[in-house]
């Protein structure tokens, strides 16, 4: 077992007309606690008692008070409330010397050979041989020569905070001990104010002194954060004007803005909320300012900085960069923590592409594996198969193991199969110029033809769909700043980091805390760090001492997400309506454009291409409403963006007047919203939030405003799409966007789920069947009310009620599976109608491609091969849609897969994994609707018609693309239920609304509604627009409308409150005037995902402070500037054998200079600068093989591996909180942390590649408030 050390604590003295820091005797000490939670300040809890605290009592109180005083207790008090400490750790054991002295009378002179003391500094002493000094802290008088010093002593009476008394003797020669380099600023763990400061006294023990300190981010914790009503001039105004400007409303602070609008961040190029950050730092840290420059001087670069900008930009036309503050208690720290938590993590900081405008990139090849990209021209080979892709672009910026967003490839999508798809892919041995691209599942792109010419594509970093950044602030002291007698010595940073990355691989680079499992195990091993054939002997774990907690607490499991809406100024319910303000998280798969499409061929790359198409695969064809712009640009009938005009006019005849280009429009004429009433005249009919344009607020759909509506271009900021305020070219009045808020979703049912829960119409007996083997037509005696797409259950033809084989059909048979949590693999016998006239129809397989069941071929259609003409056909009709059963909020992929494991990435076709879908406004109860047959838009980039600016509608032609589909998977083909459709038990009451597996959550948006053919071919008066067709008068159903709907499904595969069987509501609190809404559903989500991913959370303790020791012999380059032989020599500057920046060091940690491989020191520094090639500081005279050592101390935030296999624990995880202890001669450190299970994780794919949404989802770290304009006192609560 390694020794671990203990601190000095030190505190500023002003009582002298010297002001400098003091130490406390480490035998005054009696305990330290050392408190560091993320999100929050520092504490530091120290007790302070000795022999000399008390004297004899006196009536003079100064007298009487004592050795250490406190204020009111004193004239010149020894600690008071704000005082400056310090808390240095020693983080080894202590080296000794041997002292000799002459035991001089009237002044001793102590010998020590090459004692290298300066006058001032301080020495503890102990053992000294002839008793007459006592073990106590000394202070160098004098330094006769390099070997011999002489001492003062501090007094014994009231504050004896100086040293004033020289050293004497007996006159007798003698020895002593002292604890080597005590004089030297060991790590400045803590640097803060004392908050409290507490006096105790009983006759046993005597007085005691308990005190209280934080660091200076508590400075923020309590400061409210408000603009101020005297502004500073644009431009030079008259002495007679004023500064000062109104207020906000009564009680009231004025609002803040970050960045301001209209200043020269707002109107920058692009933005990171990073200097949202340093900016509410620089504008609020009053009195010690904290920094977040990364120089150690103001101007001189620290080399790996602390304060990290944001690896996401947002583009400078996107509102989402604004963060607005207001209320009473909005404070500055609870400003930062949502700023923090909020930060997106996007692929690299800096590399090309951010910012909202993506770079042009080259397209290169290599043979398969290579990695000599050099630029003689190796970089493009032009032939062989399995080439491996290239991308070329100087200096971009990106990482291995981040992800790259690749678009417009400069291939053609519909014939060459090497075309890539504008999708994101993982960077892969890269270089500073070039990077290899790989899928999800680790496939590197490859040119699998003989073309080998160059080719382009755009590129940009792309979202890992995780959040969070996080901050402390640290002492900031360096060794050319260091001095005793100046405060300003100090330079306290604020670390600002993405979640996660200090380490990003604490397995490699990092600390592990591992159970030991076998008897001669120690912290320093060969295999964690330790080779000493390299010459360094490091330590990268620590042990877990047998007190162990870990597991899923109560407060992970929750159910549901309320958000309660609360007022601008109070913490109390606002009177706005509550629709969306109650969340759950369901597990899904199948995410897509059409409910089942699986089974699409894929023999050509066309159609590939519509598959990709349908599965959401290309573009993000599977977006839902909640993020997708339904806009001419948004839904990709645009190559690049369109103008204002053009984007209208994808919806609109011309610019003079609303209409449609053949059609009849969802936008009226010079205004916007939905031109067809029920009635189906050509009024002005209310935007209902499912039809026509809808454009999407940059800041995210709000969920509390009803989806129809109406917002007009100048209700809000800019918008994707077209400008605020955007009036259509010759129109009076601004063009309205469309329906902002989000459109509700329905519930299509599995038809084994319909059965189980007995969704069906009372049996129909009027019908009969002929007797066709190939094409069976059923006649009903009154008009049957069916339309394509309906279905129903067969329970009887002629006299047969059960048959699963009756002339090829089933009769009375319930669909089947092999367990209620599995796929539907037989449909009973459950058909679907194709509607012929008001009183016949044909069937189809339940399951049918919406091409196949609209096909007159006859092999399309069921016959029966048994029975007679005119034999019996009765029927149910089944009732599978609850219309607008729920809202989707958010979504964790787009793409379509069919796995059911859990996955915290967004997927591929080819990966079998499983999303999440947050979704709000569950109903409790309703009466389904019957399906039916909506015409869905694919292809959405296809033109057609004679303008060109209509998009495809599905022909009959094109059935012949998708071959013969027979799939049994259960559901009802339709979606949006319509006008004058009766629903179940239509009179009756309403039935329960399940979310069960198998079932689809599907969102339809009506886009188009064509009336330009006539009623018998299925237009004309007949369709009714976003309702489709209306079974009264002869509506012309056989064929479906020719309206053009945008439909995205998804399959549930389980909900939690049934899984479970609980139910139970974590109240979060937001602000509605809140400028991000994602940021509230991100939180929503978070929070919800620790209830059905695997995390865990762990308390444990290890012996000492949690930190990283890196030991070896200085490389070839110390000694130079730079640590570059060719440069001019630098005593200052030492090249490690480790990356210290890798392990998370940063400028300030504590660096040695040994006497041997992880021997004694001879000195120390706290360099001011830390790269990952070198560290530089104080000159200590380094060359090439001198000895170091390196101490890198872990805080909140830190990432740590955790390893307990009896616990079943092994994973990266987070440290959420820490608290260090000293007291009865042993040290500790309790450890909280957050993470998930490595055995878990690994099935998911590369370990890489869920990182960053690890490092989110397992955050113990919950928000009660999160907004960007109200927050609560203390929105983050670190868990028991």
């Amino acid at each position: 077992m390694s020794v671990h050390g203990r601190s000095l604590f030190q505190y500023w003295d002003t009582s002298g007309t010297t002001h400098t820091w003091l130490n406390i005797v480490s035998g005054d000490l009696n305990r330290v606690e050392y408190e560091d939670s993320v999100y929050s300040p520092a504490r530091l809890h120290v007790v302070i008692s000795n022999r000399d605290m008390n004297q004899k009592l006196s009536s003079t109180v100064n007298t009487s008070a004592g050795q250490y005083t406190v204020e009111g207790e004193a004239d010149n008090p020894t600690f008071r409330r704000f005082q400056p400490v310090r808390l240095l750790h020693i983080p080894r054991a202590l080296y000794t010397k041997a002292l000799t002295h002459n035991g001089d009378a009237g002044d001793i002179t102590f010998t020590l050979s090459s004692h290298g003391f300066a006058v001032g500094d301080m020495l503890n002493i102990v053992n000294e041989s002839t008793g007459y000094l006592p073990d106590d802290l000394y202070k160098v008088k004098t330094v006769p020569d390099a070997d011999t010093f002489t001492l003062y002593k501090r007094s014994t009476t009231l504050n004896s905070n100086s040293w004033i008394l020289t050293v004497t003797g007996s006159g007798v020669a003698g020895t002593a001990v002292m604890e080597a380099e005590v004089n030297k600023k060991y790590y400045p763990m803590f640097y803060g104010r004392i908050e409290s400061v507490d006096v105790s006294y009983n006759d046993n023990v005597g007085k005691t002194i308990s005190i209280i300190a934080v660091d200076y981010l508590a400075g923020l914790k309590d400061e409210v954060i408000t603009a101020s009503i005297t502004e500073a001039p644009t431009s030079a105004e008259a002495f007679g004007a004023t500064s000062v400007k109104d207020g906000t409303g009564t009680g009231t602070f004025k609002p803040v803005s970050y960045p301001a609008v209209g200043s020269a961040l707002d109107s920058a190029a692009s933005y990171k909320l990073s200097t949202t950050v340093q900016s509410i730092v620089a504008d609020w840290s009053y009195g010690r300012e904290i920094f977040t420059d990364n120089t150690y001087d103001g101007t001189t670069s620290i080399g790996e900085p602390k304060f990290d900008n944001s690896s996401f930009e947002f583009h400078k036309n996107d509102d989402g960069k604004f963060r607005h503050f207001a209320g009473r208690e909005t404070t500055v720290l609870n400003a930062m923590k949502n700023v923090a938590m909020t930060e997106r993590h996007a692929a690299a900081t800096d590399a090309v592409g951010g910012g909202g405008v993506p770079v042009q990139a080259n397209i290169y090849y290599v043979p398969e594996g290579t990695t000599n990209y050099s630029n003689d021209g190796t970089y493009n080979v032009t032939s062989g198969d399995d080439r491996d892709v290239i991308f070329f672009e100087a200096n971009h910026g990106y990482e291995n193991g981040n992800m790259v967003t690749v678009s417009s490839d400069t291939l053609s999508p519909d014939s060459d199969t090497d075309y890539i798809d504008e999708a994101s892919w993982v960077v892969s041995a890269k270089t500073s110029s070039f990077f290899k691209i790989k899928d999800i599942g680790g496939n590197v792109k490859q040119i699998s033809t003989a073309n080998g010419t160059a080719r382009t594509a755009y590129i940009a970093p792309a979202l890992t769909g995780s959040f969070g950044y996080d901050f402390y602030v640290d002492s900031g002291l360096y060794s050319n700043n260091l001095s005793d007698l100046d405060l300003s010595a100090h330079r306290p940073h604020l670390h600002y980091f993405l979640r996660g990355s200090r380490p990003a691989d604490p397995e490699a680079t990092g600390l592990t805390l591992q159970y030991p499992s076998q008897g001669d195990e120690s912290e320093e091993t060969f295999g964690w760090g330790i080779a000493t054939d390299s010459g360094r002997i490091n330590t990268t774990k620590m042990f877990l001492l047998p007190s162990f907690e870990h597991g899923i607490h109560a407060d992970d499991l929750y159910s549901h997400v309320g958000l309660a809406s609360v007022g601008s100024d109070d913490s109390e319910p606002s009177d706005i309506n509550d629709l969306g303000h109650k969340m759950e998280l369901i597990k899904v798969n199948s995410i897509s454009c059409e409910p089942y499409v699986a089974s699409l061929p894929s023999s050509t790359e066309a159609e590939r291409k519509v598959q990709r198409q349908y599965s959401g695969a290309r573009a993000g064809t599977g977006k839902f409403h909640w993020e997708r712009s339904d806009t001419a640009y948004g839904l990709g009938w645009e190559i690049s963006s369109p103008s204002d005009d053009d984007n209208l006019n994808y919806f609109n005849l011309n610019a003079n007047n609303g209409v449609s280009r053949g059609t009849q429009g969802a936008i009226a004429a010079d205004q916007g919203g939905d031109a067809r009433s029920v009635d189906d005249d050509a009024t002005l009919g209310k935007c209902n939030g499912m039809q026509g344009v809808s454009m999407l607020p940059a800041t995210g759909r709000s969920f509390t405003l009803p989806a129809d509506t109406i917002t007009a271009g100048t209700t809000g900021s800019s918008n994707r799409g077209v400008e605020v305020g955007f009036t259509p070219n010759g129109a009076t009045g601004e063009a309205a966007l469309g329906g902002h808020a989000l459109t509700p979703a329905d519930l299509i049912k599995d038809v084994w789920n319909v059965e189980q829960e007995g969704l069906l119409g009372a049996q129909v007996t009027n019908g009969t069947h002929n007797a066709n083997a190939t094409d069976m037509l059923v006649t009903t005696a009154a008009a049957h009310g069916l339309e394509t797409g309906n279905l129903i259950k067969i329970t009887q033809i002629a006299s047969t009620t059960d048959s699963d084989n009756y002339g090829g059909l089933q009769i009375n048979q319930a669909p089947t599976r092999a367990n209620a949590t599995s796929a539907t693999t037989n449909t009973g016998s459950y058909y679907r109608v194709q509607r012929a006239s008001d009183t016949t129809f044909y069937i189809n397989a339940c399951q049918k491609h919406r091409s196949l069941i609209e096909s007159t071929s006859a092999d399309q259609r069921l016959g029966i091969s048994t029975g007679s003409d005119g034999d019996a056909f009765f029927y149910k009709i089944v009732y599978n849609i609850f219309k607008h059963a729920c809202r989707v909020q958010k979504v964790s992929g787009d793409t379509f897969a069919t796995g059911t494991d859990d996955t915290v990435l967004r997927t591929t076709e080819t990966k079998a994994n499983a999303d999440y879908a947050l979704i709000s406004d569950v109903k409790k109860g309703d009466k389904p609707y019957r399906s039916i047959t909506v015409n869905n838009l694919i292809v959405p980039w296809a033109n057609n018609g004679s303008g060109g600016y209509h998009p495809a509608a599905v022909a009959t032609s094109r059935a012949t693309e998708y071959g013969d589909q027979v799939v049994t998977q259960g559901l009802g083909w339709a979606i949006v239920p319509h006008y004058t459709v009766d629903r179940f038990q239509e009179g009756g009451d309403s039935v329960k609304v399940k979310l069960a597996y198998g079932d689809y959550i599907s969102e339809t948006r009506f886009l188009y509604g064509d009336t330009t053919t006539t009623a018998a071919s299925g237009g004309g008066a007949g369709v009714r627009g976003t309702v489709g067709r209306t079974t009264e008068g002869g509506a012309g159903a056989e064929m479906s409308s020719k309206d053009v709907f945008l439909s995205k499904n998804m399959q549930i595969l389980s909900r939690m409150v049934d899984d479970k069987s609980v139910s139970k509501t974590y109240q979060l609190k937001y602000n509605e005037s809140a400028s991000s809404k994602n940021s509230i559903r991100d939180a929503a989500m978070q929070l919800l995902k620790r209830s059905i991913l695997p995390s865990k959370r762990t308390t444990c303790k290890v012996f000492g402070y949690p930190m990283i020791k890196l030991t070896g012999a200085a490389q070839d380059g110390t000694g130079y500037v730079g640590g570059d032989t060719e440069a001019s020599e630098d005593g200052g500057v030492m090249v490690p054998i480790d990356n210290p920046a890798a392990y998370g060091g940063r400028a300030g940690m504590l660096v040695e200079k040994t006497t041997g491989l992880d021997g004694p020191p001879i000195s120390m520094v706290l360099p001011d600068v830390v790269t990952s090639a070198y560290v530089e500081g104080e000159s200590l005279g380094w060359s090439a093989g001198d000895f170091y050592r390196i101490y890198i101390h872990l805080r909140a935030g830190n990432s740590v591996r955790v390893q307990h296999p009896a616990a079943g624990v092994i994973g990266n995880h987070i440290i959420t909180r820490l608290t260090y202890y000293e007291r009865m001669g042993t040290t500790e450190t309790t450890i909280e942390t957050t993470g998930y299970d490595e055995a878990a994780i690994k099935k998911q794919g590369p370990l890489t590649m869920l990182l960053e949404t690890i490092k989110t989802a397992g955050s113990n770290v919950k928000p009660e408030y999160i907004t960007v304009k109200k927050l609560s006192k203390d929105p983050f609560s670190p868990g028991p």
